[in-house]
Order: structure tokens, then C-alpha cells, then sequence
């Protein structure tokens, strides 16, 4: 089968299992990659590694490099690589481009300088730091577009000027979260810039962003429950072929996992905030509450069940790495509801970082 690159598509953000010494656990790597892969051709064409859901703040530049070559190896033949960048500086920024280039990286996920979070930029910083990473690096990027209450955030009149002379610019990961803002530059995009891919990265309100009409997702849920996104993808990209009750009863089955993992909010939100340990100056895990309710933890567990069916019982909550029963190792979680539902769970922080802490879910 040859290989189509493409920008239309759901990308996971693909999670990296780590060892007890934090390192790469690179055999359990290639075994997720290996059942993100069996969703080829379902809705999913393509991956995102080195993002927020995969570490990116808390990896090395040789860390984030062995990842983009994990995935190229296990998933490039015939899905579409995507790389992170995320950097302070453009030299350095063209520097990690030309590495996940050379580890087999179709593209990049370029973010914006986090100091730009704090103190804003000059208002042509980012399309001169965007055109020279993609003259710099010569590769396809994907902006990743942060939301408009943070200093980050480019004005839809700067991403029409970045897809109109920009060549490798393809795709925007499309992150306003305020909703008229987020429908006001879609069409605006649509009209100005047709040829470019939109894609949403709301994960807490997937379902009501496809409903502008969206080329896909970038998300980390993609990562934990691909059989519910795809079958939603399924419903939202061909309209004509399905129904609003079909497209209402995917968000149903959707959300209730939705609302375990991020709430109201993003995965950086405050329900997913636990105490800190450091790892390269990350956040780590914690262990969550060991106290319970049990008639709200089996509330949860059916909410979460009945938002499963393809998966059985109550390993369906486990947001699984591995398909492990009866010991199942959580990924992914970040709130106190599913916490409840678990009692020993460990709380994960909103990078995704992994829990070794294996739960009997019989």
C-alpha cells in the first residue's frame, strides 16, 4: 500500500509509556503504536507524537527525536508522522525541525514560544517565526493555534497571511476555546483559505467543534478511546450519509468519558492539576484518593461502561496502553471522578504522564 500523506485526518497525540526511572519504555511504545495502527483506514491516517499529551515539555531533544523515529518506524509506512516542536528560541526551533525531519517526520506540530504566554509578541513575530522554521527546517507544519484568552493566541488575519505565503504551512490545529471566536475564523479560514486543513484539538467538546465542518482532530483522546472518535468521525465528516440523532448519540456515548478526563476544561484545567514530582522539570504523577463512595463509584463505572460498547465490562474505563485484563494500567486520567470510580488510581497530570501502578479491575 503506498503511503498518501495527508492533513485530513484525526491525529492521535500519541501518550509515551515511561520506565520507573522515567526513561522511554520503548517496548510498550511500539505495542500501543502497533493497535493505534489497526485503526488505519477507520478515520485515523496519521499520528502526532512529541505533543502535550506525549511529553513534549518533559523529553530531551534526544528523547523527543527517538520518539518521531519509534513512531516512523512502527506507523510510517503508511500513516502520516507528525513531530512536535516546541522551543524558545528559531535557531533551535529549526534545529528540532531538521531532527524530526531526519527520524522520518512527515511534518511538524509547531508550537508557539511559551514566552509569548506571559509577555505577548510583536504582532509579526509569529509569521516570521513560522516562515523561518519552514524555510529553515523545509518541511510541512501544522500550526498549533493556542486559545484566545492566552498571549499566544494568532489573530485569524495572521493565519490567513501565514496559509496564504507560507507554503508549508498545511494544516491549523485549531485551539480557540470561545466558541464565537472559533466559528467566526473557521468560516473566515474556509472562504479566505480553502485548501487549507482545519482540525479541531478541542478534546472536552469534540463533537460540538466537528459541527462546523472540521477535516479532522488532533487530540490525545484519539490516543485513549479510538473506536469512539472514529466512529463519531465516522458521522461528522459525511453529513449527507447520516443523520443529527446519529451525530447527538456520538456525542452522548462520547461524553461521559469526555467529562472523566477533562471536565469543563482543557486537560490542563483545574481538575487535572495534582501535586507536582520532576522529571526534566515536568510534572509527574501523584497517587490519587484512596477513599470512596460506592454507590457514586458504581454510577461512574456504568456512565463509563454504557459510553463503551465496544469494549467489556469494566476495563473499558481503563484507557488502555496495553489490553491487559485483569491488570490493566491506566493512561490518560486526570480527574477526580474517575479517581472515585478507582480507588489507588494514580491521577495523571495533563502531559499524560504514566502511572505504573497496576489496578485490579475484576
Amino acid at each position: 500500500m503506498a503511503k498518501v500523506k495527508t492533513f485530513k485526518t484525526i491525529f492521535p497525540a500519541v501518550s509515551v509509556p515511561l520506565n520507573d526511572d522515567y526513561s522511554i519504555n520503548e517496548k510498550e511504545f511500539r505495542e500501543y503504536l502497533r493497535w493505534i495502527k489497526t485503526f488505519y483506514g477507520k478515520g485515523i491516517e496519521g499520528l502526532v507524537c512529541n505533543g502535550h499529551t506525549g511529553e513534549i515539555t518533559g523529553l530531551s531533544r534526544a528523547e523527543r527525536k527517538r520518539v518521531t523515529e519509534i513512531c516512523a518506524e512502527e506507523c510510517g509506512d503508511v500513516m502520516t508522522i507528525i513531530s512536535g516542536v516546541n522551543c524558545e528560541n528559531t535557531i533551535e526551533s529549526i534545529e528540532m525541525a531538521k531532527e524530526a525531519k531526519e527520524a522520518g517526520a512527515d511534518g511538524i506540530l509547531l508550537m508557539p514560544p511559551h514566552m509569548w504566554l506571559r509577555f505577548g509578541m510583536h504582532p509579526d513575530a509569529p509569521f516570521e517565526y513560522i516562515k523561518d522554521v519552514a524555510e529553515g527546517a523545509d518541511i510541512d507544519i501544522i500550526i498549533h493555534l493556542y486559545p484566545a484568552t492566552s498571549k499566544a493566541f494568532y489573530p485569524v488575519e495572521t493565519l490567513i497571511k501565514m496559509c496564504k505565503e507560507i507554503e508549508h504551512v498545511k494544516c491549523i490545529k485549531v485551539g480557540t476555546r470561545v466558541t464565537a471566536i472559533y466559528e467566526h475564523d473557521v468560516r473566515l479560514l474556509r472562504q479566505e483559505c480553502p485548501d487549507i486543513s482545519l482540525i479541531t484539538c478541542h478534546d472536552e467538546t469534540l463533537c460540538v467543534t466537528w459541527f462546523t465542518g472540521m477535516d479532522g482532530a488532533l487530540i490525545g483522546f484519539a490516543g485513549c478511546v479510538p473506536e469512539l472518535i472514529c466512529g463519531a468521525w465516522e458521522v461528522f465528516r459525511n453529513p449527507d450519509k447520516h443523520t443529527l440523532k446519529e451525530a447527538q448519540d456520538w456525542s452522548n456515548r462520547i461524553y461521559h468519558i469526555s467529562q472523566a478526563i477533562y471536565g469543563g476544561g482543557q486537560p490542563s484545567g483545574p481538575r487535572a492539576q495534582p501535586a507536582p514530582r520532576r522529571r526534566h522539570g515536568a510534572v509527574q504523577v501523584i497517587p490519587g484518593p484512596q477513599k470512596q463512595n460506592t454507590a457514586s463509584r458504581e454510577h461512574r463505572l456504568r456512565q463509563i461502561d454504557n459510553s463503551c460498547p465496544a469494549r467489556t465490562g469494566r476495563a473499558a474505563v481503563a484507557f488502555r496502553m496495553r489490553q491487559r485484563s485483569p491488570l490493566i494500567e491506566l493512561s490518560c486520567a486526570g480527574c477526580a471522578e474517575l479517581a472515585d470510580a478507582f480507588p489507588g488510581i494514580c491521577v495523571l497530570p495533563p502531559f499524560g504522564l504514566f502511572c505504573k501502578q497496576q489496578l485490579s479491575l475484576t
